[in-house]
């Protein structure tokens, strides 16, 4: 039977972040603008898609993770074109601690994750954590700095802390056009144009050329990227020493190799808005959703692209803990048959396993079950 979408156009992706990043808020503007639900919800009111637990809606955080499905048309790709869109399996995970070993048995399934950063705090402990797991199960990852617009926000120092305290392999893809209330939109450094998230909730992502107070530093950003991308290619770096400068679709594939291989992690950026329509909590990212979802179909982290180390050693694990459940199934039932039989023993005649009871006819107790297995 044919796919409606082939594995070649689904991507399975996971949010993870400490606890108030914005993960849930995130995802739920992700839904918004894909048009899976027509309102967008918040987590300080119960109204999210994926915090459907009663107690997670009382203390609006996230204790499972919850995966939803929506369907995504790249923004450089002709919006009316369907053979374009592509199928998003998401899983919304937890950011406590209390609750990590949620987003540790999600890093197992998934193809790639989306790393939400505070704007203002930068890399926070559960963030460390988090990344750590994605390190062990070794899934690529996009950063996404949220709550630029928040008082206080900094992109350069978000972006310092991740350098400093998370991988130095991270690189700038975008720089943020002004910040708190003067943030307006994203220059993009792979292709050196600025876009701006305008209409309703800012759905419409219009393509400018950069402002001109930012090109100098977007210039050199630009060549900051380029390196980053050409040292993960020895030809292309070769070339890149002579003075030839690849073309922008070289550049896609070699960044698409090194972000699946964990030689790169992306940096883009978001904001949210202190307005009722745009959520009063949590990082609404009303800018930067579409810009992330296309880095994630050009990046291309599809099922097929997991390695089959990794498939082998799932269905490995999978299976001793299988085992590891019948094993400690016997053993209970054993230990119930002994204790059954035990009871209708003559108190009298009773054994110890050493030999005879030394007190007479006294009751003598039996040893660990597992002397039975």
């Amino acid at each position: 039977m044919e796919r409606d979408y082939p594995l070649e156009k689904v991507r399975n992706i996971g949010i993870i972040a400490h606890i108030d990043a914005g993960k849930t808020t995130t995802t739920e503007r992700v839904l918004f603008y894909t048009g899976v639900s027509h309102k967008i919800g918040e987590v300080h009111e119960g109204e999210t898609v994926t915090d459907w637990m009663e107690q997670e809606r009382e203390r609006g955080i996230t204790i499972t993770s919850a995966a939803v499905t929506c369907f995504w048309t790249p923004t450089y790709e002709a919006a009316a074109d369907k053979s374009k869109k592509h199928r998003f399996n998401i899983i919304d995970t937890p950011g406590h601690i209390d609750f990590t070993v949620e987003v540790k048995r999600s890093l197992r399934v998934l193809d790639g994750a989306v790393v939400v950063f505070d704007g203002v705090a930068g890399v926070e402990p559960q963030s460390e954590t988090n990344w750590r797991y994605a390190d062990e199960a070794k899934v690529p990852r996009v950063c996404f700095i949220n709550k630029l617009d928040r008082t206080g926000a900094s992109f350069e120092h978000s972006y310092a802390t991740i350098l400093d305290r998370l991988s130095k392999k991270a690189v700038r893809m975008q720089i943020p056009i002004g910040l708190e209330e003067k943030h307006e939109g994203v220059v993009d450094l792979l292709r050196m144009k600025a876009y701006y998230f305008e209409g309703e909730m800012g759905n419409q992502v219009i393509e400018k050329e950069i402002p001109e107070e930012l090109k100098k530093e977007a210039q050199g950003y630009h060549a900051e990227l380029v390196e980053k991308i050409v040292e993960t290619d020895d030809t292309l770096m070769t070339e890149y020493l002579e003075g030839m400068t690849p073309d922008l679709e070289v550049l896609k594939k070699t960044l698409r190799k090194a972000v699946i291989n964990n030689d790169i992690f992306p940096v883009y950026s978001a904001d949210r808005r202190h307005r009722p329509e745009y959520g009063r909590e949590g990082g609404a990212a009303r800018i930067g959703c579409g810009t992330v979802f296309s880095a994630r179909i050009q990046s291309r982290h599809r099922p097929v692209c997991r390695p089959t180390h990794f498939l082998s050693g799932l269905f490995r694990n999978t299976f001793c803990r299988k085992l590891r459940l019948q094993s400690q199934d016997q053993e209970q039932r054993a230990h119930r048959a002994h204790l059954a039989h035990a009871r209708q023993r003559p108190r009298g005649n009773e054994k110890s396993f050493r030999g005879r009871n030394r007190g007479g006819g006294g009751p003598q107790r039996y040893h660990h079950f597992r002397y039975y297995l």
